[in-house]
């Protein structure tokens, strides 16, 4: 899918999303694997009740009881093994991103500042249990942002082989400049995208990679997976579809549970008429969606995103 263009992408969301609604029913009543009832998200899904609300994922339903999501008194919050890269089975927290980040050598900060603007705000939080919900949903940290420029392709591409999404998250957004820079030298030198797919030794090693975090990346129940689709947006040409690149993998974010792109988004658009108007038609096809989704929630179906834990917690509120 990442390396389709953007309209056979179109049709193929489209075909996924009209699969997704007719198996879902299936999929939240089946047995879990041993595997994946080990895992947050799945522990989540299997103790969750059918609910008719049909809010929006952007907003956190109030009705629900709330997870708990544990930092330790030394401000630290664990990591489940399935995403942990090497050394990083904990990581620190904070009540604001100016606070979390005061908390790393001042060589290190820069780099989490970059990686925060890149991501259009990912790290802003405003409770010390948003960090905790982001470490058990498999989001990349700081820790894993530094952690990983000692690491290899070839390295994340085990752990993401192996089922870490987080290992897949990372090679796949690596792979997404990578592929931006190898384009852009070929139409410097005067010769064609097409030539690159098709000449370049190193677009091969980025179609087989592509195979093997597009899979991981699918079966993921992390919104993180909403971030990764808006850095698609390097890939695009054109302006209009660099925009509804953004807007449909943060609100892919929201709709997974991550409330705070539900702003991050607004920032994005705020002062361009045009990428407010995707915003509101989106926003219009997502609470149509949530409407339609509250019968199937009505017959005993729960879509997954929406069971007690999976929204971050803290309050709905501006983050800093």
């Amino acid at each position: 899918m990442f390396l389709m263009s953007p309209k056979h992408r179109a049709i193929g969301l489209g075909l996924l999303a009209a699969l997704l609604l007719a198996i879902l029913c299936a999929w939240h009543l089946r047995t879990p694997s041993p595997e994946e009832a080990s895992t947050p998200a799945a522990e989540y899904r299997i103790r969750s009740t059918p609910s008719s609300s049909t809010k929006s994922a952007a907003s956190p339903p109030s009705s629900r009881p709330a997870a708990v999501f544990r930092v330790a008194p030394d401000g630290m919050v664990d990591v489940p093994i399935r995403f942990q890269l090497p050394g990083v089975a904990r990581v620190r927290s904070a009540g604001s991103f100016k606070e979390w980040l005061s908390q790393y050598p001042l060589d290190q900060q820069q780099k989490i500042a970059d990686f925060n603007k890149k991501h259009f705000g990912v790290y802003m939080v405003n409770a010390p249990e948003q960090v905790a919900w982001m470490a058990q949903n498999g989001y990349p940290l700081p820790e894993d942002i530094i952690a990983a420029e000692s690491m290899t392709d070839g390295n994340l591409r085990e752990l993401a082989k192996h089922g870490n999404d987080k290992a897949a998250f990372i090679l796949r957004e690596r792979n997404i400049v990578a592929t931006k820079e190898g384009i852009d030298a070929h139409i410097a030198q005067g010769k064609t995208q097409e030539d690159f797919w098709t000449r370049d030794p190193e677009a091969w090693r980025l179609a087989e990679d592509e195979k093997i975090t597009k899979q991981i990346i699918d079966q993921s129940n992390s919104p993180y997976k909403g971030y990764v689709q808006a850095q698609e947006h390097a890939l695009q040409t054109d302006p209009l579809a660099v925009d509804s690149t953004v807007i449909a993998g943060l609100l892919w974010a929201s709709r997974l549970g991550d409330f705070r792109a539900s702003q991050f988004v607004d920032e994005y658009v705020e002062g361009a008429p045009l990428r407010r108007a995707m915003l509101v038609a989106a926003r219009a096809v997502n609470t149509n969606d949530a409407i339609d989704f509250g019968k199937m929630q009505s017959q005993g179906c729960q879509r997954i995103g929406t069971p007690p834990g999976m929204f971050i917690p803290g309050a709905f509120a501006p983050v800093d």
